[in-house]
């Protein structure tokens, strides 16, 4: 609905069915046919330098989103819709998507690490808002040797910064490469990031500290980074090991605390 500032974002589910975004059902004072939701992470909390969002003491889920009132002088916060990697021969390729409606210019800085934690400008442009509506591509024609790893920084002209995710390619003939393992401690689900050269089914095999077997899972992967969901919320508190074994044969083991 047009306002006149930016309104307080609102999280909700509807009561039934879909969510219809449209002036009938999100007015001024909230959404029809919906309950709020209470996010109770309130701090900017981030997994691999993603923002998320967490809900407690919610049974059912038919649908939902983010909601606030826009007013026709608001300014749309700048927002990164994907960035993702691949290769292509010798070189990285990098693809992303930003919205920046309402800003006149957006600069945007790709960045690379050997390590994950000291990132150095790799391409830097300004860009207008009609730039924004198109998709971006960028090579990296000389990948470091190893592991590289790769992320967007926007920059308004208020100078607020953003922060896209990280993703990871492996610079050599063959191998894959665990990245991460998110959160640690586990409560419930756990996504394991990790690269690979080569796609294909990798086998993931779960032992307790005794080195008993708890499940074998069948995973597949494509070239590239991964993000794969693993379910641990039927195994005991306590510690354990991942061993991912590639098709190739190649095995790396992530170690991980299960609450």
């Amino acid at each position: 609905n047009s306002g006149s500032n930016l309104k307080v974002p609102t999280w909700f589910k509807t009561n039934s069915g879909a969510f219809t975004a449209d002036a009938a059902h999100v007015i001024a004072d909230g959404v029809i046919n919906a309950i709020p939701l209470t996010d109770v992470n309130t701090t900017g909390n981030t997994i691999n330098n993603v923002l998320y969002a967490q809900f407690n003491n919610v049974s059912s889920f038919s649908g939902g989103t983010y909601a606030a009132d826009v007013g026709s002088t608001s300014v749309l916060p700048v927002s990164i819709a994907y960035f993702k990697a691949s290769k292509q021969g010798g070189e990285h390729i990098l693809n992303w998507k930003i919205t920046c409606v309402g800003t006149a210019t957006l600069k945007i800085i790709l960045e690379r690490s050997s390590d994950g934690k000291i990132f150095n400008s790799l391409n830097e442009q300004l860009v207008t808002e009609t730039r924004c509506l198109q998709a971006f591509t960028q090579s990296d024609a000389a990948p470091l040797a190893g592991i590289n790893y790769y992320r967007l920084v926007t920059i308004s002209p208020d100078g607020k910064k953003g922060y896209s995710n990280i993703v990871v390619l492996l610079n050599k003939t063959n191998g894959f490469q665990i990245i991460s393992v998110a959160p640690n401690p586990v409560k419930d689900v756990a996504v394991f990031n990790f690269t690979t050269i080569k796609g294909g089914i990798f086998v993931f095999h779960l032992t307790d500290v005794s080195g008993k077997n708890i499940f074998t899972k069948k995973v597949s992967v494509t070239d590239g980074n991964n993000l794969i969901p693993v379910d641990f919320s039927g195994v005991r508190s306590g510690i354990y090991a991942l061993k991912i074994t590639s098709g190739d044969g190649e095995i790396l083991t992530q170690a991980f605390t299960k609450l």
